[in-house]
């Protein structure tokens, strides 16, 4: 697809860096640019949202932590849908797996501003800023997730749980928990793939502080258990 104006993009991500007040629930801005983009055919919401996933330095250098929480509250949010667009049949799988990958260059943009910089990793699962709880919710508000339930869209699966365990491997408490709590989120229904991304997280030696460790056993323990329950396996 042709590119699209860079203008366009860099006045979207200005929007979308204020769409949301921390500490104030539900207090979304739509601003002007935020509306018109989303009032374009799925195929260019694509383009642009993957151009700046892609390249986030480029829109979000110098932002501030709450910009950058707003930010990502926008990309996930029920409210606006952008990954609703995204996986509409009319754009092409192949542009519809590039987005979804193009999370691996954001989300490791993304993990140096978490924890305060790294200054501050969370005590606790609530122990978190405006970027560390958007963070935290990536996967749980079912606009992209939610593909992993429909063989329709088999095809981004694999990228998802990409995403997910990439998020495992980066440093902070926020990105960490993010990508449990996605993996927790989808346990009943994917149980084969979650389970090894947990395994593998917990070998790892990169769990960041003991919390995280005890969340990851507690979520493989209920997996099992639940397996057990529903086939009878001993």
């Amino acid at each position: 697809m042709e590119r699209i104006d860079q203008f366009l993009v860099e006045n979207f991500a200005n929007d979308m860096c204020q769409f949301s007040s921390p500490g104030v629930p539900g207090s979304w801005n739509f601003g002007p640019t935020l509306e018109a983009v989303m009032e374009l055919p799925p195929p260019m919401i694509t383009e642009i949202v993957t151009q700046i996933l892609e390249s986030p330095a480029r829109s979000l250098s110098g932002r501030s932590i709450n910009e950058l929480g707003s930010f990502h509250d926008a990309l996930l949010s029920c409210g606006i849908g952008i990954w609703w667009e995204i996986r509409e049949p009319i754009v092409p799988k192949e542009e519809q797996v590039r987005a979804v990958q193009a999370l691996i260059p954001y989300l490791t943009f993304l993990d140096s501003f978490c924890d305060e910089y790294g200054t501050r990793p969370a005590t606790s699962a609530t122990d978190l800023n405006h970027l560390d709880d958007a963070v935290s919710m990536t996967w749980r508000q079912d606009t992209l997730e939610a593909a992993t339930f429909k063989i329709s869209e088999k095809h981004l699966w694999g990228p998802i749980y990409t995403a997910m365990e990439h998020m495992l491997t980066l440093s902070s408490c926020a990105m960490q928990l993010g990508g449990l709590l996605g993996l927790i989120e989808l346990k009943y229904s994917n149980e084969s793939e979650v389970v090894p991304v947990i395994d593998r997280y917990l070998e790892s030696g990169r769990i960041r502080m003991p919390w995280l460790r005890e969340l990851a056993v507690q979520a493989a323990q209920r997996i099992s258990t639940l397996r057990l329950h529903f086939t009878g396996e001993d």
